[in-house]
């Protein structure tokens, strides 16, 4: 899991907590717990900060959900149009 750029991604004004998220919550010595997000959970945790809590960004279904957030920022067509023709030095 990269912690800096979940952070980079926790601390943008457009991010919230949604449904179906996979959110990582430090243990007291140094561990780390996944917790899933239910719908209940995702209100809550919107409406108060919590506390050093991050998206795991290597989770399928949070990469959706965060898709989905930049989707609401964006032209959606963009971002499907670049990843349909990505520029050259992103393709292998």
């Amino acid at each position: 899991m990269n912690n800096d750029k979940s952070k980079r991604i926790v601390n943008s004004k457009v991010f919230r907590w949604m449904e179906g998220m996979l959110a990582i919550i430090p243990g007291d010595e140094g561990e780390w717990f996944p917790i899933r997000l239910t719908a209940p959970v995702a209100e809550g945790w919107n409406k108060k900060q919590i506390k050093n809590c991050l998206p795991d960004i290597e989770d399928p279904a949070t990469i959706g959900c965060l898709l989905h957030l930049l989707g609401e920022q964006v032209d959606i067509d963009m971002i499907i149009e670049v990843m349909d023709n990505p520029p050259g030095d992103l393709v292998a």
